[in-house]
């Protein structure tokens, strides 16, 4: 037996199944997260000659030290997969873990990577079809998702099929609570990042995890900006000929809503 902080490799023999010639299956067994897997290894032996305390094939068996050695290389095999894995930084199943000692395991498509991949199309229309202040927005929401993976699962990436409704509020409240950004700012950040997960929602690759989600911008009731406000933004000058060139055009437009709204406002009281 090899126990590994939370996981444990066993061998043992399946006297359950006898093949034409009297043999019985050795397997692998491995329990991780308090479940367990078992993996055939292809190989056979007499069930008397198999040790359960040493784990090993007894030397009454022919082939009992090639047999030993081939169990000797399954085991590393094991626990050079277990190790891959959890260095990775990726969280895994037992799944995943089994599938990967068979050699059969298909390389996820990793959330971050998806999101930074997103990120590069969206500054790539920057300029032509959204402001650099809006790509801005998808930078920042990237660099969340990472803090928050750290902070939250303490891992680097995780596997897009991971997603899910509990996950997309666990970053919300993280939002609001770690990086005490506001409500409605924080939904802006979700929706930059359903932005980018679109093509795989709309692909099938992964389930909508914003399905039935119940978080919503809030209302918003701004104050008319006061005469001395008005203007402190009249007499500021900037270094800068387009920002001062736009905040004159800015004051214009409030000056002009403000005219408006006093006149509103003496037609209502004459009426």
């Amino acid at each position: 037996m090899t126990k590994l902080l939370n996981i444990r490799f066993t061998f043992a023999c399946r006297t359950s199944h006898v093949n034409k010639e009297g043999k019985c299956p050795l397997i692998l067994r491995v329990i991780f997260g308090g479940q367990r897997r078992e993996i055939f290894t292809g190989l056979y032996c007499l069930s008397i000659n198999w040790n359960t305390t040493e784990q090993t094939v007894e030397r009454g068996e022919s082939s009992a030290k090639t047999l030993n050695q081939n169990l000797s290389l399954i085991l590393r095999k094991a626990i050079d997969a277990f190790d891959e894995l959890k260095f990775s930084g990726i969280q895994f199943t037992i799944d995943e873990l089994v599938d990967k000692i068979r050699g059969k395991e298909e390389r996820p498509t990793l959330l971050i990577e998806f999101l930074e991949e997103g990120n590069q199309r969206m500054k790539k229309r920057v300029g032509t079809e959204i402001l650099k202040v809006t790509y801005n927005k998808y930078k920042r929401s990237l660099q969340y998702m990472k803090d928050f993976l750290q902070s939250e699962y303490k891992v680097k990436n995780l596997s897009l099929k991971k997603l899910n409704g509990e996950f997309i509020e666990k970053y919300f409240h993280y939002l609001r609570t770690d990086k005490e950004i506001a409500h409605n700012t924080a939904c802006k950040y979700l929706v930059c990042i359903k932005t980018i997960l679109l093509p795989a929602i709309r692909s099938g690759a992964i389930s909508d995890p914003y399905y039935g989600l119940r978080i919503s911008s809030k209302p918003v009731f701004k104050e008319f900006l006061s005469q001395e406000e008005l203007n402190r933004i009249s007499e500021l000058k900037l270094q800068d000929p387009d920002l001062d060139r736009n905040l004159e055009n800015c004051l214009t437009r409030l000056l002009l809503t403000s005219k408006y709204l006093s006149i509103h406002k003496i037609c209502i009281y004459e009426s």
